[in-house]
């Protein structure tokens, strides 16, 4: 209960005044029939703290029931007696999901030519010098880029839908003076009435028209389009504005245009921070690619991403299979009316899917950022000397819960030893390699490269997530912003810390930093205090091992595991 009041508006709710309901979006709908456990409760409370509830009374009555979970299936491990699925994205499955229909008995499938003839959408090859593919470095450069798509292709008469990847992200373009630019635009979004929803498709398709939405309303939605003018033009435009981590995603968001045998163009507009954080891919790796090589080089970091998330399914299912046979080992007592039988059963099950059994463990991901200028020279004799020690001590008590990866940063002039890091590993042997040899080098300043160490938490979090972040050092980030130059390092700075802390804040990664001296203790309690994190000073080198077992055991853990550390 005490972990749903810290999230309770995660995922983001609607309260709906008229229903006296909270719901929440599914695919392009709100549902007033889902129930987040106890977080839906305190949302309800929340509106009523704000006296926006329309009947309290009621809505209160309803929400503020208390919730014993009594099981558990596994929709993976059901087996019907037939399959049968049909679907307009068949060819852009990939390995794994054949994999899982061949699991299924799923091994053959037919594919039906369209009533219509060959698709007439233009990508890659769109003809009159026309981008397909739109990469800028900022976000405002982001909002023009967007701005400019929609107005020329109203210029022309033909129609433009805009497909953004989250409401959030609409919301950010409508509140810049670009939106305004665009004219005879109008919005599609998920907590309209059914009415606004059918107003706004049925007009998306005529000349002259910008609709701005968001990806659920890329799957399924009729845009269908019978104006001679937007058809003579080329037909309807579509605008997406981020790159889909889901091939299918991506070919659903295609087929809104160029419907029915009709022509129809589609585009992307993509922010650069956004392939980075997500992709894990660089400005520089995309520059001078024509759009095919372009398009090929993203759909490789795709598939790497789509890799790294399915053995991350692969992982979960094992668990929500136990759960399954522990819950159908419950109902089959109850059936039976064996009573005994079914308070074991259920003390079983409820000690795997309780409360309790959820805030025991969890599998930690975390980063250690360590300062390897020659004035940290103690802190690295210590952390020589105890890191094995921190991973056994760890292991003792939080299980096989945790990777580690170690990262040595440092400053400009050192080149191409800026930063160097372990990798992730839970073998101690292989971190003792690597701070063995880490070599101290100076910094030639005052102030050290922290911003660009926490650019690359960024881009690792983009390949597989991160769940919190040590930082220890004796120097404060460069106070410069992104794009100022630093004459005595002979660079532009690519980002800045407060930049790389408001994402990692976005991202729910929190920064635990630890200042050895007063110097950086401001820049690095901003970067802990934005990201949800703490910030403590380090005066002794001995400290350094328990920082790092009872941050780790904390993020395996909470309070327990650390009490338990402490005790020992």
């Amino acid at each position: 209960m005490c972990r749903d009041l810290k999230d309770f508006d995660t995922p983001p709710y609607h309260y709906s005044r008229s229903l006296n309901c909270i719901g929440y979006q599914s695919m392009d709908n709100i549902c007033y029939e889902m129930v987040y456990g106890y977080r839906t409760a305190f949302a309800y409370l929340n509106e009523a703290s704000k006296r926006s509830l329309r009947d309290m009374e009621a809505a209160l009555r309803r929400a503020l029931q208390l919730r014993v979970p009594c099981g558990q299936f596994s929709y993976a491990d059901i087996d019907p007696a037939c399959i049968l699925g049909v679907s307009g994205t068949i060819e852009a499955l990939g390995d794994y999901e054949w994999r899982v229909m061949n699991r299924y008995g799923i091994e053959h499938y037919s594919q039906m030519p369209s009533v219509y003839g060959h698709n007439k959408l233009s990508f890659l090859d769109q003809a009159g010098g026309r981008r397909p593919i739109t990469v800028v470095s900022s976000k405002e450069d982001w909002f023009v880029a967007i701005t400019e798509e929609a107005n020329q292709a109203i210029r022309v008469d033909r129609a433009v839908i805009v497909f953004f990847e989250e409401g959030k992200d609409l919301e950010e373009y409508k509140a810049s003076p670009y939106y305004r630019k665009v004219a005879n635009r109008s919005e599609l979004r998920e907590s309209q009435s059914h009415q606004e929803k059918e107003y706004a498709i049925k007009k998306a398709a005529t000349a002259g028209q910008a609709t701005f939405t968001t990806a659920p309303f890329g799957r399924g939605t009729d845009f269908f389009c019978s104006d001679p003018k937007v058809l003579a033009a080329g037909g309807v435009l579509v605008v997406q504005t981020f790159f889909s981590l889901d091939k299918s995603e991506e070919v659903q968001i295609q087929g809104r245009t160029a419907r029915q045998g009709k022509e129809g163009t589609y585009s992307l507009v993509l922010l650069q921070e956004a392939l980075t954080t997500q992709l894990g891919v660089t400005q520089a790796a995309l520059k001078d690619k024509r759009p095919a090589e372009l398009y090929a080089y993203l759909d490789e970091a795709r598939q790497r991403c789509r890799a790294a998330a399915c053995k991350k399914v692969e992982d979960s299912l094992h668990g929500a299979r136990e759960r399954d046979a522990l819950t159908h080992r419950y109902f089959d007592a109850l059936l039976s009316n064996d009573r005994r039988a079914s308070i074991k059963a259920f003390a079983a099950l409820y000690a795997d899917i309780g409360p309790k059994a959820k805030s025991e463990r969890r599998q930690s991901r975390m980063i250690c950022l360590s300062d390897a200028t020659m004035s940290m020279t103690w802190l690295w004799k210590s952390t020589k000397k105890h890191i094995q020690e921190m991973l056994l001590r760890i292991k003792e008590i939080g299980g096989s819960n945790l990777e580690l990866q170690w990262m040595a940063y440092r400053d400009y002039s050192c080149g191409n030893r800026l930063l160097e890091r372990s990798g992730w590993t839970t073998d101690p042997a292989v971190l003792q390699g690597f701070v063995d040899s880490i070599q101290l080098l100076s910094g030639a300043d005052f102030e050290e490269a922290v911003e660009h160490a926490l650019a690359a938490v960024r881009a690792e979090h983009a390949v597989q997530p991160v769940t919190r972040v040590l930082l220890i050092g004796d120097a404060a980030p460069h106070s410069e912003s992104k794009g100022a130059y630093l004459h005595l390092h002979r660079v532009h700075l690519a980002t800045d810390y407060k930049l790389e802390a408001d994402w990692l804040a976005e991202a729910g990664i929190p920064v635990y930093t630890f200042y050895l001296r007063e110097h950086a203790r401001q820049s690095l309690c901003h970067i802990a205090r934005t990201t949800g994190g703490a910030a403590q000073e380090l005066a002794n080198p001995q400290d350094l091992l328990d920082v790092v077992c009872e941050n780790a055991l904390d993020d395996i853990g909470g309070a327990e595991l650390v009490a338990e550390y402490k005790a020992r």
